[in-house]
Order: structure tokens, then sequence, then C-alpha cells
């Protein structure tokens, strides 16, 4: 055995998973207790206040993050009591939108606009709010609803209507205000020395 072989994640990044495990906890739990809702005619339509902390996340340790946001979504549904269907839907924004995001960052930096990797983190961060709020938008009108009626025992077809009208809006605020909170933080990001 070569002992100077890497280890899979080092102590201090054990640490950061640690911390940002309970941030986003923490932040999930908040968002359900304040159940913000911007259209009162779909009220089940709530922002979470998450999704940025899966971008500074990121930025800490890299694509252990993926492992943070899956085992939090399967956490939420003891300590938020949320149902599976809206798990999912969470479990597929934050994943739509990370992804997106580091994407759009390499193939920013790859065209080298500027070699600003504020401007690279500004410009992904719109493109995979945009992107993300149509894939959850599509998501929704082919299948969550159809789960949701059939998990509730409720017909939400009569919803499909409003996807573009009332999803994409919602959507594109939610991830917004996501993306502008994670860029507020973004000049911090830099003293974290794990990622950088």
């Amino acid at each position: 055995m070569n002992i100077n072989n890497k280890p899979i994640i080092t102590t201090k990044k054990l640490l950061y998973v640690a911390m940002l495990f309970s941030l986003f906890l923490l932040f999930s739990f908040l968002s359900k207790e304040l159940q913000l809702v911007i259209f009162p005619s779909v009220s089940f339509l709530k922002l979470e206040f998450v999704s940025f902390l899966y971008l500074i996340s990121y930025k800490i340790v890299g694509l252990w993050t993926y492992f943070i946001i899956v085992l939090n979504c399967f956490l939420r549904i003891i300590y938020t009591y949320d149902d599976i269907i809206s798990i999912f839907s969470l479990l597929l924004a934050g994943l739509s939108f990370l992804s997106i995001y580091i994407i759009s960052e390499k193939i920013i930096l790859k065209i080298k606009i500027k070699k600003s990797k504020i401007l690279a983190a500004v410009l992904a961060t719109i493109v995979s709010g945009i992107l993300s709020s149509f894939i959850m938008c599509l998501s929704n009108y082919y299948f969550l609803l159809d789960w949701y009626s059939w998990y509730f025992n409720v017909d939400f077809s009569s919803f499909k209507i409003l996807v573009i009208p009332i999803f994409l809006p919602f959507n594109l605020i939610s991830f917004g205000l996501n993306g502008f909170m994670y860029l507020s933080c973004y000049p911090v990001l830099k003293y974290i020395n794990t990622y950088y």
C-alpha cells in the first residue's frame, strides 16, 4: 500500500462538508417554516433559500456538494415531513441549478471573454437560473403535476395551464434571489482556501 496516495477527502474538507450540511439543514428548515408564497393563487409554490448554498458549497468542497444535496433532501423527509414528490422536485431543482452552473462556468472560462472569475460566476448564475427555471416548468408540466395528482388524490392537471404564467416567473424569481444571495457571498469565497 502506497502511503503517498491522496485521501478521497481531507480532514479540512470533511469539516467544511459538515458545516455546509448544517447550513443546508438550517436554511431548509427556515424555508419550510417561513412559508414564503409569491403567488397566493398557487400557495403550494413556496420560496426555498437553499440553492445559493449549492453554489457556495461547490466553490468550497467541489463535487462533494452533490452528496450534501442528496443527503439533505432525504433528511428533509424526516425533519420537515415533506412529501416524497416535493423532495424529488427540490432535488431536481438543486441538481439542475448546480450542474448547469458548473457547466456554464467552465464554458465561459474556456471562452475567456474576460479572465474575470466574478464575471464568469455572474454569467453562469444567470444561465443556470434561466435554464433551471425552464427545466422545472417542463418537469411540472410533463410529470410532477401528474405525480402530485396521483399522490394526493387531487386533480392538479388543471394547473398545467399555469406553467408559463405562474410557474416560470416563480422559478425565475426563486433562482434569481438565490443567485443574488450567492453572488453577494462570492467575494468572500476566495478567502476559503480549499477549492481555489
